[in-house]
């Protein structure tokens, strides 16, 4: 299976969420928040003052940005506000994100400074809840929490260690604390799980920052996989489409800024919504 190129010379698109019909998603060199239409149709939807990551709405249908290098949560409706400062738990750069059906707002971060060389240490998972109250939801215990899925219906919460190989899952309480966590699935040092995304049964599609997507399930076992016509590397994933059936690839040939962009929006039909 590989794919079509729907989107290019994007700066490095991430944090792709598919919403009223459309792929959202944060071009991070660009600093713009875009989206665009099956037809390859794309409008700009916002354009903030910083390095935009991890998107969601609320049940009000305000978006919600990740402002990555001032470590903010916005929300956008009639105006931008500031919903909660994340400096505190948050180390290098505030990153992906998922929101549940209250607007519970689930955030990684860097944890360390591995642009400079510095050696990986643990860090949290940061919670900002409807009230806009936040902090960290789980110990200081994850090695670069990258892409994130609320699982709702299964009571989990998934999370890509980037660095780790490893996707860890917690077990979701009412208030929306995270407990019991375990390992998912583990890698070899050759895939560093970025971006993902769950399918109806289950099983998570995951970037692999090369040119491949794989579709594992729990306890790791392998079960789909896409190459990348491009040739670029894999960053993040979301399934939409009319019947959730579309595989969306944000695709670049590395996190460095080129000019003119090289970053895609690569899609492919799945089986599985």
């Amino acid at each position: 299976m590989s794919t079509q190129t729907l989107l290019e010379e994007l700066g490095f698109p991430e944090g792709p969420r598919w919403h009223t019909g459309r792929l959202w998603f944060s071009d991070f060199h660009h600093r713009k928040v875009r989206s665009v239409g099956l037809a390859g149709d794309v409008r700009v939807e916002l354009e903030p003052d910083d390095v935009p990551s991890g998107l969601g709405w609320d049940p009000n249908g305000d978006l919600l940005v990740v402002s990555m290098v001032r470590r903010q949560l916005l929300r956008v409706g009639a105006t931008t506000e500031i919903v909660a400062d994340l400096s505190p738990w948050t180390v290098m750069g505030a990153n992906d994100m998922a929101v549940d059906g209250r607007g519970r707002a689930y955030i990684g971060n860097f944890g360390y400074d591995f642009v400079s060389g510095e050696q990986p240490r643990p860090t949290a998972l940061v919670l900002v809840d409807e009230r806009g109250r936040a902090g960290p939801v789980t110990p200081a215990e994850l090695i670069c929490p990258n892409g994130i899925v609320v699982d709702e219906r299964r009571r989990r919460v998934l999370v890509a260690e980037t660095f780790e190989h490893r996707i860890s899952v917690y077990e979701l309480r009412d208030d929306g604390a995270l407990t019991n966590r375990r390992v998912f699935a583990e890698f070899g040092e050759h895939v560093e799980p970025d971006g993902i995304a769950m399918d109806e049964q289950g099983e998570v599609w995951l970037a692999t920052c090369s040119p491949e997507v794989l579709r594992v399930a729990d306890g790791g076992a392998v079960t789909g996989r896409v190459d990348l016509s491009s040739g670029l590397n894999s960053y993040a994933v979301a399934l939409g489409g009319d019947d959730g059936r579309t595989l969306f690839v944000c695709s670049a040939p590395g996190i460095d800024a080129t000019e003119p962009g090289r970053g895609r929006i690569e899609v492919t039909r799945v089986a599985t919504a």
